[in-house]
């Protein structure tokens, strides 16, 4: 009973890397489920966002993480109903961290690990994740604060569906989806790579950047090809947009490399070639001078005598 149930927890510990991989996350190992110290066991800011952003997507978590108590009923190994308390302070209206657009989250402290809060935040507009990892006390909600107000008057949801498809895609697979663009940022600034998915399906996921910035990505059904390409969109001519696609496969660059050395070469010895000429020319001239000189003397020695 015991073995089997250790052997039950470090599958789900398993689970729990597993699953924050295919998030994406890319600085994360989990070796326990309850957060304690461990040096193992630890995370980064970018990959606790992933994880936020996922799991607001579960519509149970959205409905509890709101609830300023929840009540869970009796189970088979606790015969009573246990009642929790909310700890997250910018869901009291009665506090003075309460932050209107708050939708639930998670509270974190260790010794180590200082404190640490997971916040979600919807103003009716956009969806967001804030993250503070090693803040300390208060200053965690303050922080967060800052970082919702700066990202709602900065930034903007752009959305796909209003804009041309890159190259090679024929449509995304979800209608509502969209970029984030600073207010400042035009659509025709954006960088759009596209990927073709292993299992060759014609599946494939487009990922956008601004200013080397990952600004959104999409799954898409896109044309099949032999590499993926990536396109800049938005390239305004005559009032129009196009889309260049850049990118020449591996083949191709041998090829092209090998040719311009072969062009090169025969640059080299062409030009080796006419130096030499040029030089037997040279010496041929100052031959026939010599000889030009040497006969003269001989006539004038035969003159006197």
């Amino acid at each position: 009973m015991l073995a089997r149930r250790w052997w039950g927890y470090d599958t789900f510990i398993q689970a729990m890397n597993d699953e924050s991989e295919k998030l994406g996350c890319t600085g994360s190992h989990w070796t326990n489920a309850n957060g304690l110290h461990d040096e193992q066991h630890y995370t980064t800011a970018h990959d606790m966002a992933r994880i936020g952003a996922a799991v607001y997507q579960k519509e149970a978590f959205r409905t509890i993480s709101q609830s300023l108590s929840h009540t869970i009923p009796a189970t088979n190994l606790v015969n009573e109903e246990r009642t929790f308390q909310q700890k997250h302070k910018m869901l009291w209206p009665q506090n003075d961290n309460y932050y209107e657009y708050c939708k639930g989250g998670k509270t974190g402290y260790t010794d180590q690990a200082r404190t640490t809060l997971v916040t979600m935040a919807d103003n009716g507009d956009m969806q967001l994740v804030a993250v503070v990892l090693y803040d300390f006390g208060n200053d965690a909600y303050i922080d967060t604060r800052a970082m919702f107000d700066y990202a709602y008057s900065n930034f903007s949801k752009i959305s796909l569906k209003d804009q041309k498809l890159p190259e090679g895609v024929k449509s995304y697979e979800d209608e509502d989806a969209y970029i984030v663009l600073p207010k400042s940022a035009q659509f025709s600034d954006v960088k759009a790579e596209v990927k073709e998915d292993s299992n060759k399906d014609g599946s494939g996921t487009v990922t956008f950047t601004y200013k080397g910035q990952e600004v959104g990505s999409v799954k898409a059904a896109i044309e099949k090809t032999e590499e993926s390409s990536a396109a800049v969109l938005g390239k305004k001519k005559d009032k129009t947009t196009s889309t260049v696609v850049t990118g020449i496969s591996k083949f191709m660059k041998i090829v092209i490399g090998v040719v311009i050395a072969v062009v090169i070469l025969l640059i080299i010895i062409v030009v080796l070639a006419n130096y030499r000429k040029q030089i037997r020319r040279r010496r041929r001239k100052k031959g026939k001078r010599r000889n030009a000189k040497s006969g003269n003397v001989k006539r004038k020695k035969k003159r006197r005598r």
